[in-house]
């Protein structure tokens, strides 16, 4: 009910004195019309002012009487205004209908061209989208959340960088918010465990990994080869890859390479960056028998940290045919 001239934000729990709790009873009884009536004389007579009467669409069963207290209660159903648990359950929701999808590319396909389905701005999305619409090389939110972690030693210094957890919650409500196009919530954000949380949550709801498992099938061959055309063989394996695939891998090794530097404070070397990192860089999209799921997750990692280890190396050589090409 709107009690007050300056109807309330949301409806919670309000709490009124009524001097007969035996007169309210038997308004229960009463039309509701007549209730109303009744309700806003008590109302008055307790001092309290109504120039309103309560939106139709909430009931009288919605209204409780709670005697257990000195002052009775009455208690507004939250279904205009969603409480924090009612908004958890939407998201909640939400998470197992985006699930499905995934699980059923074929069917939300269909849905996004007749218009039923939106797509997704930052999550749930590929590299080359994300970034056409950005109108950038590399996605801005990557971009963004990378360079905030990368320019705070204390973050980068963290002991188990990406290997701990990050509040759950807390990482689904940011996410909430970057797909709505509020990226400067991240500057907020004090706890690097939740920075790396997104980050990996980035990269783990992509339609396409960021590296595509052909190119991971190339790579595995030179973890184990040695000699001078090593980095020129990645280089052109990489050079397969989209653009904006391309060039987002370089930042992102780029950065894990620094962290990797740093393991004397983070803990955080190469392999183990790979082991947390690798599942979510790159994976098989095709069917995978159960006995070769051990061996695809030694080819990820295996490959990741070849990535990270020589990454300063292939750094150099593109550097080097940039600074050619300028020259030509």
């Amino acid at each position: 009910q709107q009690l007050k001239a300056n109807r309330p934000k949301s409806f919670g729990t309000l709490n009124i004195k009524f001097t007969e709790l035996t007169k309210f009873r038997r308004h229960k009884s009463l039309q509701p019309e007549t209730i109303q009536e009744k309700e806003n004389e008590d109302l008055h007579d307790s001092g309290v002012e109504v120039k309103a009467r309560s939106p139709r669409s909430v009931s009288m069963s919605a209204i409780k009487l709670d005697e257990s207290s000195e002052h009775s209660r009455l208690t507004i159903s939250d279904s205009l205004f969603p409480t924090a648990v009612e908004k958890g359950r939407r998201r909640r929701a939400k998470e197992k209908i985006i699930n499905f999808f995934r699980q059923h590319k074929e069917i939300l396909e269909k849905l996004m061209k007749r218009g039923i389905f939106r797509s997704t701005r930052v999550f749930g999305s590929t590299i080359p989208a994300i970034a056409k619409s950005d109108g950038a090389s590399v996605p801005v939110f990557l971009t963004n959340i990378l360079s905030q972690i990368a320019t705070n030693p204390a973050y980068m210094s963290t002991e188990g960088l990406y290997r701990q957890n990050g509040n759950l919650a807390t990482i689904q409500t940011l996410r909430s918010d970057i797909e709505n196009g509020h990226l400067a919530k991240l500057e907020m954000v004090k706890n690097v465990h939740i920075l790396t949380g997104l980050v990996k949550l980035f990269f783990r709801e992509l339609k396409e990994p960021l590296i595509s498992w052909s190119i991971v099938e190339e790579l595995v061959s030179l973890t184990e080869a040695e000699g001078d055309k090593v980095m020129s063989k990645m280089e052109i394996i990489i050079n397969k890859m989209h653009q904006s695939n391309r060039s987002s891998l370089h930042a992102v090794l780029d950065h894990l390479s620094t962290v990797a530097d740093l393991s004397d404070e983070n803990s955080m070397t190469a392999e183990n960056l790979a082991i947390v990192m690798g599942p979510t860089l790159t994976w098989s999209q095709g069917a995978v028998k159960r006995d070769t799921i051990a061996t695809i997750m030694v080819r990820q990692n295996n490959v990741i940290e070849f990535l990270i280890k020589n990454y300063p190396k292939l750094k150099l050589m593109n550097q080097k045919g940039e600074s050619a090409s300028i020259t030509d």
